[in-house]
């Protein structure tokens, strides 16, 4: 019964030791200089109400969170872009505020749900996107405020699409 044990201890062991091999992690200092530069893609929703060619410069890595700005080729509104990748190639970023307002939300003069659905809102959280030296590809989601006050909860309006990128 003991040599039972100790064998399943050692088969645990070693294949705990394999589970820690860094064998398909990425190395964070040669990501942050290889994603330093300008990334020209397009961004789409899933509706097709949206669909626009849009440019992320990332401008500042550190070992896996870079900073930059996005720009879009409809808008002259654009946003500063926080990031970051994790140990697997997996990128996630937000466009966190405006550097140029170029005022097609702020200043919407429509109806709130026409303002709620307007693409040129900060708060955009890309993810899904895994690293690639060249090009990464992921999903997006932006998330609206409330647009009725008669419901306890209000309906919450939601864009969603996907989004590719190329290193140019």
């Amino acid at each position: 019964m003991k040599i039972l044990i100790y064998l399943l201890l050692i088969f645990l062991w070693n294949s705990t030791y394999r589970c820690a091999d860094e064998e398909g992690l990425i190395k964070c200092k040669r990501v942050a200089k290889n994603i330093l530069g300008t990334w020209k893609g397009t961004q789409n929703t899933l509706n097709n109400s949206f669909n626009d060619t849009f440019i992320l410069e990332i401008t500042n890595a550190s070992k896996c969170n870079f900073e930059g700005t996005s720009s879009y080729s409809s808008s002259s509104t654009s946003f500063k872009v926080k990031g970051e990748i994790d140990m697997y190639g997996w990128i996630e970023f937000k466009e966190i505020e405006y550097i140029l307002d170029g005022g097609e939300y702020t200043n919407c003069t429509e109806s709130q749900n026409i303002c709620q659905k307007i693409r040129w809102q900060k708060g955009a959280f890309f993810e899904k996107a895994k690293y690639n030296d060249s090009e990464f590809s992921g999903s997006w989601k932006l998330e609206g405020i409330n647009t009725t006050s008669y419901s306890w909860n209000g309906i919450v309006l939601k864009l969603s699409g996907k989004f590719n990128l190329k290193k140019s």
